[in-house]
Parts: structure tokens; sequence; C-alpha cells
């Protein structure tokens, strides 16, 4: 009885030892020597595999490959993440430029339309009034995108409508600024209110057109035909333009019919 459990004492200590030498011993050389169906054999060969698999070693050296490997992969999922966004941004760009060049070829189309519509005959007042301002919009978007591109350049340039056949628009209270309309017919037109700051009238077509309360501030007006206009509230009005201007209009404003006597009396209703 003595001997037994003496015999599994042993087995037990052998089965529990962790010394890597002892366990090395233990299963290379004395499991030879016991007999294959001794309890030792088993005992040595549990306590290498405990210390291959599951020793605190072991453990935190596969705790330290498993890390490693997560932060591997962690790693490689950024990298993937930023060149999806590469990407993405790339096609996003891409899709911008398209949607911009075909926004530009409308752009451009319509343009076209509207000249025609604006220097054309045959058309109705509303459709020419529409038509200007359409274009007058789009003029500026695209003088914007150009003044985007060109670095260190401003553009001073005056939307183009010169001799365009504006005759009978209705446009009344519109701004219509650092716009040329040099030659342009207004003739018949109602443009009382209307903002001409800064643009060109020279030589236009005036005649029998409404401008009361339109604005001329800054407004090349040279030779601009006022025969039969209405003029009582037109603003900015300044007597020496006026007496360059051709015609006699109908009305104008009283604040410089005492200049228009001394300089050129012919220009008073």
């Amino acid at each position: 009885m003595v001997e037994e459990k003496i015999s599994k004492i042993e087995v037990k200590l052998i089965e529990q030892e962790h010394r890597l030498f002892n366990v090395l011993e233990n299963y290379f050389i004395n499991r030879k020597k016991w007999d294959i169906n001794d309890p030792r054999r088993t005992a040595a060969t549990k306590a290498l595999f405990w210390k291959i698999f599951f020793s605190p070693g072991t453990i935190a050296a596969t705790g330290g490959i498993v890390a490693t490997i997560t932060l591997f992969v962690l790693f490689q999922q950024n990298s993937l993440f930023k060149e999806q966004n590469q990407i993405m941004s790339k096609q996003n760009q891409f899709f911008q430029t398209q949607i911009k060049q075909q926004e530009q070829q409308y752009d451009l189309q319509r343009r076209t339309d509207l000249i025609s519509i604006l220097y054309g005959d045959g058309y109705d007042s509303r459709t020419k009034s529409e038509a200007l301002l359409e274009f007058v919009e789009l003029e500026k978007k695209r003088v914007a995108d150009d003044s985007v591109r060109i670095v260190k350049k401003v553009l001073d340039e005056k939307i183009n409508l010169s001799g365009s056949n504006l005759s009978s628009v209705i446009l009344e209270g519109q701004k219509l600024t650092n716009i040329n309309f040099e030659g342009a017919n207004f003739y018949r037109a109602n443009l009382q209110a209307v903002d001409f700051s800064g643009s060109n009238l020279a030589e236009a077509n005036m005649q029998s057109t409404l401008l009361d309360g339109a604005i001329l501030t800054n407004t090349f007006t040279y030779e601009m035909i006022i025969k039969d206009s209405a003029m009582a509230l037109t603003q900015g009005l300044i007597a020496s333009e006026v007496c360059e201007m051709k015609g006699s209009p109908r009305s104008i404003n009283v604040n410089v019919i005492e200049k228009l006597k001394v300089q050129c009396p012919d220009k008073i209703p």
C-alpha cells in the first residue's frame, strides 16, 4: 500500500513538473526506462504537452503573436480604407468634372439659342424679355467661372448685347448693370425703374420707351435716341449728357430742366 501511494505521488509530480529540463528529461530519457503500461509514461507525456502549449511563456508568446497579427490586419485594413477613399475621391472628381462639362455644353447650346431670340425677329415681348434675363444670368455665370480659372487676372468685360433687337420688352424693375447695349433697339420697351448703372447705352434706340424711374448712374448714353420717351422720373441724368442724346423726350426729370434751358433747350418737352 505504501509503495502504491508513493507511486501515485511520483506520477502526480511527474505530471505537474513545469521545469523545462526536468520535463524533457522525463520524456526523452526516463520515459524509455518505464514499462509501456507504466502511468509515469503517460504523466511525462502530459507534462510535455502542457509545457509546450499551456505554459505561461507559451501563452505570452502566443498572445504576442496574436497581437502582432491583429495589428498587422488592422494596418492592412486601414491601408485598404485609405486606398478606397482615394479611389472614391478620384471617382467623385471625375463625376463632378463630367457634370461640369455637361452643364457647360448645355449652357453653350442654350446661349446660342438665346442669342437667336435676342437678335432675331418674330418673337413676342415676353419671350424676348425672358430670354434677355436668362442670357444675362448665363453670362454672369460664365464670367465668374473664368475668374476662378484665370489666376491674378481681373475680368472687366461687359456682357455684350450690342445691336440686339429688344423692342417692346418688359423689364420693369430689373437690374441690368454693366452690360453693353450699344446700338440695341429698345423701341416701345417698358424699362421703368430698370437699373442701367455702368452699362453702355450709346446709340441705343429708346424711342417711345418708358424710362420713368430708370437709373442711369455712370451710364454711357452718347447719342442715345430718346424721341418721345418718358423720362420724368429717370435718375442719374446729367444735362450735358442729355444734350448729346438724339431727339426730344415727351417728359424729362425736372432736376435737369434749368440746365437744359441754357445748354440745349430743344431737349425740353
